[in-house]
């Protein structure tokens, strides 16, 4: 099962890279590892009765690309600040 949910969540990735969309913001910088690690995590919650292996993990793998693009967008604003107040003080 980690195989097949590994496999979807590079072609998922894939697939909003290669987007206009997704090269725009900044999808590409996503850590692969990081989002099939959390999205395997969540595997436990996967019922086959209320719907598709590849419907609900692919879900799951928009909803932690977008947090961790989140995540790195606030990162990137946190040192151009850190940065813009070390230029000001001179340092």
């Amino acid at each position: 099962m980690d195989d097949k949910i590994k496999e979807l969540v590079n072609k998922v990735l894939d697939r909003y890279c290669s987007t206009e969309k997704g090269i725009a913001l900044g999808f590409e910088y996503v850590d692969r590892n990081k989002l099939i690690t959390m999205v395997i995590g969540k595997k436990q919650y996967y019922d086959p009765n209320k719907g598709s292996f590849d419907g609900f993990f692919s879900t799951l793998t928009k909803n932690f690309l977008i947090y961790l693009h989140k995540l790195e967008e606030v990162r990137i604003k946190k040192t151009i600040e850190r940065n813009r107040k070390l230029e000001t003080l001179g340092l």
